[in-house]
């Protein structure tokens, strides 16, 4: 299958103090979620991942894998593969904590 979106969610922050590690990709969505869900932070305690951010990045991942199915479907291998190859814009999804996601585009 062609992913013509990618996602690359990259490190954790905790979302009441300033300490972050971005030194990571979660590449095993699953693992990563089990490894970091309800961790204190290192700095302040606080949780560094909670269950609704942990249930926000299943969803985003969940809906990319659908999409990336339906277009795999619908259109031909070389349209695919040349969507796939070409330079595009990135979407950066930042998410605080609170529920809210934040979406911005990024120019490659």
């Amino acid at each position: 299958m062609y992913k013509i979106i990618k996602e690359n969610i990259v490190g954790i922050k905790c979302d009441h103090c300033d300490w972050s590690d971005m030194s990571f990709e979660w590449i095993d969505i699953n693992a990563t979620i089990k490894e970091y869900l309800n961790k204190p932070c290192p700095k302040c305690g606080h949780s560094l991942l909670t269950k609704s951010d942990a249930y926000n990045v299943l969803k985003i991942s969940n809906a990319v894998n659908k999409i990336n199915k339906f277009l795999n479907k619908i259109l031909p291998n070389f349209v695919l593969k040349w969507l796939e190859t070409k330079p595009s814009d990135c979407v950066d999804i930042k998410m605080n904590g609170t529920g809210t996601i934040k979406m911005e585009a990024i120019k490659k």
